[in-house]
């Protein structure tokens, strides 16, 4: 082989060795971003778990307060009904009272009526009679 093919062979070979060197270092440097970039990534979504964890035990806090709020609500409606049953109870036996006091009553000014005429007729005939 002559010595002119040797040296563009070795020439050639020392290109693709510094070449090759140069893809190594540009891959090495890759790899290490890449590295820092899923060590990030890998610290945000365990961020981002816990975010989402902590969200959680709060929207169960306060869907347990809610339930506690809706059944009190329920228990105040429920006694708001009573109370209003009883209110109606009270206006019916109230309007059932009067109406029989009423009904006394108008008796007793009917009885009351004759028994007052009746002790008014003497006086009267007697201022009658002197007319």
């Amino acid at each position: 082989m002559p010595i002119s093919l040797q040296i563009t062979l070795i020439v050639v070979l020392l290109a693709l060795a510094a070449g090759a060197l140069s893809v190594c270092f540009y891959l090495g440097r890759a790899a290490s971003s890449l590295d820092g970039l899923l060590r990030t990534a890998q610290k945000e979504l365990t961020r981002i778990s816990d975010d989402a964890h902590a969200s959680r035990l709060r929207m169960d806090q306060l869907a347990d307060s809610l339930q506690i709020s809706l059944d009190e609500f329920a228990g105040c409606a429920r006694m708001v009904g009573n109370a209003g049953r009883l209110v109606n109870e009270l206006q019916i036996q109230f309007q059932s009272g009067m109406e029989s006091a009423s009904r006394n009553l108008g008796s007793f000014l009917g009885l009351l009526g004759p028994v007052l005429a009746a002790f008014r007729s003497p006086r009267q005939r007697h201022g009658e009679e002197k007319e």
